[in-house]
């Protein structure tokens, strides 16, 4: 399965939705922290 999105909901009421996560998003943040992160070791 192929999942571009994943949906964020609330955590007290899930039947809220609050956004929506696209792939491109996770792998921005996910690409930031490494570089952030080997950054701080240098």
């Amino acid at each position: 399965m192929d999942v571009g999105r994943i949906p964020v909901v609330s955590r007290d009421d899930p039947s809220r939705l609050l956004g929506c996560l696209r792939r491109h998003d996770i792998i921005r943040a996910y690409t930031k922290a490494v570089i952030s992160r080997r950054d701080d070791d240098l």
